[in-house]
């Protein structure tokens, strides 16, 4: 009897660690904590050299990925983070930012559409194009990035039926 509810309780442990690590967060605690309080995007946009030094979180789309001598540099389109830092897929967004990493970036695998979570310092404010028009970018020096796998909204959340006989369904 002992044996079985030893197995039990192992085998709820082990489906507890892994509901709980599907849950886990792509950005570490620790960048997480130096990220509070959170600044919004709106106010970073208004005035980026108020937060310089400051460690953020931001996500969106990735538009473009250039190397610029010895930096690779990422233009996000800001889109609104849920709970797990996930870009949300939807329309809104509040501007654009860029992003400096020292690393190779593969163009391949940060390719434009691609939704990305970054946390990074800011770094200040660079002045470029969009279309005709200048634009003043935030920018971040990346220190943790996320890159979210490639899905279609269609996908994204539960599906089940409840369904009686062969006619009716709620």
């Amino acid at each position: 009897m002992q044996d079985s509810v030893k197995k039990y309780i192992g085998l709820a442990l082990a489906v507890c660690v892994l509901v709980l690590s599907g849950c886990a967060k792509v950005i570490s605690d620790p960048l997480v904590r130096q990220s509070v309080p959170k600044v919004e995007f709106a106010d970073l946009l208004d005035d980026p050299e108020k937060f310089k030094g400051r460690t953020v979180i931001y996500g969106g789309t990735i538009i473009n990925v250039s190397a610029e001598g010895s930096r690779n540099l990422l233009e996000v389109l800001q889109r609104p983070l849920d709970y797990y830092y996930e870009p949300e897929i939807n329309d809104q967004s509040q501007g654009r930012f860029l992003v400096t990493v020292d690393q190779f970036l593969d163009p391949d695998i940060y390719k434009k559409n691609r939704r990305i979570t970054i946390a990074g310092e800011v770094k200040g404010s660079e002045t470029g194009r969009i279309g005709d028009s200048s634009y003043q970018y935030p920018v971040l020096i990346q220190k943790e990035d996320h890159l979210w796998p490639v899905t279609s909204s269609y996908n994204k959340g539960p599906r089940f039926n409840i369904g009686f006989g062969v006619f009716g369904s709620f």
